[in-house]
């Protein structure tokens, strides 16, 4: 008999969501939930109606021994009919629904009698047999079925129309559905949802229940999607003290890894175990020990007093000793009187940047919009191309990439692939053995490039290669750990070229007008002589009035105006994801106005529907889908809880325990759409983004817009944001490295 006992119904919609069910005493189990008399009822599953794949939450049916129906909901593993089960709980009249058994537990055991058995079969759970195929088996052999299909599956070629190919195949898939069972239960008795119990399966196999029980905490290293609070819980669940080594050990390392989302390369030894015992809750002692030995471990590495992750502290090393060797050297020989020809019209800045391109080894040239950065790389391209040099382009996103392949004319890949990045083995086929084979790399977008990618492009450098680092030093940081332009511009210790001439084209634009303003210190305008009106600014000061005119301006106004598409082509920006102006609600509100009727999905509180843009949150190697990429949603799969995906270049589906992994993006943070352009911006910024709200974040957030920007919010929030020059500070020690000796 296979069974496993569940926490009690009323499990709170935050731990339905994480998939988490928190076992208290079984006693104060049933006063929660309202249980006055705890009774058994048994049946055979004859009908699922609900089953929540994430968290385990069913409505079944089943026909108990007098042959009458009972409906039973509670918290459940996989269900098909014709299992046998037995339930505790008590009998509630539900004012909605009816009489329904609250179930407090509920044991499943594979099915006995010959109806539950053909029921079973029939339901799908086992590959390769179907309803009539069922009938069959279950005719031939009677109540020694599950015999047959256990120890005896060879005997199933008596069934006609079946073959040892497919007995094998049955065979197979009836083992597996039972150990997977199996496991299913004692992951759901931990308090884990299915979500997560699959990945803990997929990674571990049988060997999940004995990793679990010697350390919980492993899981938030070798298993996607599961983080150090969802181990932490789970060792509570199964006794781990508070003060264990493993906890602290973990949560170390979880708050260095945190901090890489704020952009940290290193933390301060005094500052790091600050945050863990705050977090933890635990003495200085026993946190400024388990660093010394992470430290003897070698999972976690010192300089000074800076305490790094291992893989971080080596990328700055690499970094700083590849780009002062790159420095060093001298490029090709400057362009020839017959190539200088070719230049006219540039000014002396980027003329002095062609140059550079060609006698330098490295150079980084920045500038904001409009001072001629891709003019630039097209000279650059030109005359590599007469002294038939090798010259290859790229960009850290496949947008940027695929934006710099248009405007040169040549071929540009994204960095990942570039290096040849391998899914399988996690590795980069081009690196120090086996170098990029060039005389000129041109990296565009630089500034969103982050400590570990730099670190791997510069380590597949040629020797003799000559590289061109370009990007806007004013937008913001990168997404990941590191400011690598940043650094590299204000150590001085490698050539640097600034474009601040704007172009008289460029100045038609007040996209490009407004942009230098902000950069200034000065409020966007809406009027400017010879400009283009390709941006406005609509004020508006509450924050649902704000709301209803984004709706009306997105929906109707703007398509209607510019005759653009609002599911393609008008993307959003706000400072942040929470309020009721932020992108989780401007999201909803969007799908339901944009795309209120297809078919969908339901993930947890989330709604998927068939036409949705959507964006990819965490990088996937393995699908090579990356943070911040778009797609469209062209189909889904209710019965398998699946999405299909269209990116730019590839359809992927997406099963149902890693849609975690996508959100909608008619909204999106300007930080998600850092390297990305839009037809159309609609900034949104008030007061209630005001912890967000910044200079640099204007700036980046209008230079995403290339036909029209809508600047909509109030006037004070505006003035907050360009009067704030701050800039996060992140820990990072690449600048002094370079300079170092």
């Amino acid at each position: 008999m296979l069974s496993y006992e569940t926490c009690g119904n009323r499990t709170t919609e935050s731990e339905r969501r994480s998939g988490i069910s928190y076992h208290k005493d079984k006693q104060k189990q049933i006063e929660i939930a309202g249980f006055s008399d705890e009774r058994t009822i048994s049946g055979i599953v004859i009908r699922v109606v609900y089953h929540n794949d994430n968290t385990g939450w069913a409505v079944f049916r089943i026909r108990n021994s007098r042959g009458t129906v009972d409906t039973i909901v509670g918290s459940v593993g996989r269900l098909n009919e014709g299992e046998e089960v037995e339930a505790r709980g008590e009998w509630v009249d539900d004012p909605r629904y009816g009489s329904q058994f609250k179930a407090l537990s509920i044991a499943v055991k594979a099915p006995s009698s010959i109806n539950g058995l053909k029921r079973y079969l029939s339901s799908g759970a086992i590959r390769g047999i179907g309803t009539e195929r069922a009938a069959r088996i279950v005719g031939h052999f009677g109540p020694e079925t599950e015999h047959i299909l256990t120890n005896d599956p060879e005997r199933l070629t008596e069934i006609r129309g079946i073959g040892i190919k497919t007995a094998s195949s049955i065979a197979v898939s009836w083992r597996k559905e039972r150990v997977e069972r199996t496991l299913m239960i004692h992951l759901f008795s931990l308090g884990l949802g299915r979500g997560f119990a699959r990945r803990i399966i997929r990674r571990y196999g049988s060997d999940a229940p004995e990793r679990i029980r010697s350390n919980p905490y492993l899981l938030a290293e070798e298993v996607d999607g599961i983080g150090f609070r969802t181990a932490d819980t789970l060792a509570s669940e199964i006794g781990i003290a508070r003060d264990s080594p493993f906890r602290i050990k973990a949560g170390i390392i979880y708050a260095m890894r945190k901090s890489l989302d704020e952009g940290h390369t290193f933390l301060p030894r005094d500052e790091i175990e600050t945050r863990v015992r705050t977090m933890l809750d635990i003495d200085y002692d026993s946190v400024h020990d388990a660093v010394d030995d992470l430290i003897q471990e070698s999972k976690l590495k010192t300089q000074k007093n800076a305490i790094f992750l291992p893989d971080l502290l080596h990328a700055e090393v690499v970094i700083a000793d590849r780009i002062k060797r790159h420095a060093g050297h001298r490029g090709s020989l400057s362009p020839q009187p017959a190539e200088t020809s070719l230049l006219t019209g540039l000014d002396t800045e980027q003329k002095a940047a062609v140059f550079a391109a060609f006698e330098k080894g490295l150079v980084v040239v920045t500038g904001g919009p409009g001072t001629g950065k891709t003019t630039l790389i097209r000279h650059v391209c030109r005359i590599a191309s007469i002294r038939r040099l090798t010259i290859l382009l790229c960009a850290p996103t496949g947008r940027a990439a695929r934006r710099l392949q248009e405007t040169t004319g040549r071929t540009a890949k994204t960095i990942h692939r570039l290096l040849e990045f391998d899914p399988e083995t996690m590795t980069f086929g081009r690196n120090e053995s086996l170098p990029l084979e060039c005389d000129i790399l041109v990296v565009d977008e630089t500034s969103m490039v982050d400590l570990p990618l730099m670190a791997n492009l510069v380590a597949a450098l040629p020797d003799t290669c000559s590289v061109l680092l370009v990007g806007d030093v004013d937008q913001l940081p990168p997404v990941g750990p590191g400011a690598v332009l940043r650094e590299l511009i204000f150590s001085g210790a490698v050539p640097v070229v600034r474009l601040v001439h704007v172009y008289r084209q460029a100045l038609n634009s007040l996209i490009v007008v407004n942009a230098h303003r902000v950069n200034r210190g000065l409020k966007p305008v809406e009027e400017s002589a010879g400009a283009h009106s390709d941006f406005f600014w609509i004020k508006r000061t509450h924050p649902e009035e704000l709301l209803q005119t984004l709706l009306i301006m997105v929906s109707e106004r703007i398509p209607t105006s510019l005759g653009v598409n609002p599911l393609r082509d008008i993307q959003v920006l706000v400072p942040m994801h929470r309020g009721i102006l932020g992108t989780r609600n401007l999201n909803q509100q969007l799908q339901n106005i944009l795309n209120p009727t297809n078919r969908g999905l339901k993930s947890g509180d989330r709604e998927f529907r068939i036409g949705d843009r959507v964006m990819q949150t965490k990088n996937d190697y393995q699908r090579m889908v990356f943070n911040g990429e778009q797609g469209w949603i062209t189909d889904c799969d209710t019965s398998r809880g699946s999405l299909t995906i269209a990116f730019q270049d590839q359809e992927i589906d997406y099963p149902s325990d890693e849609i975690d992994k996508i959100t909608l993006s008619y909204a999106s943070t300007v930080h998600k759409a850092q390297g990305s352009e839009f037809p159309v911006i609609v900034f949104v910024m008030h007061t209630q983004h005001y912890i967000m709200l910044r200079r640099n974040l204007l700036y980046t957030g209008i230079t995403r817009g290339k036909k029209m920007v809508i600047l909509l919010g109030n006037d004070r929030a505006v003035n907050i944001a360009v009067k704030n020059d701050q800039i996060d500070e992140r820990y990072c020690s690449l600048g002094s490295r370079l300079v170092s000796r």
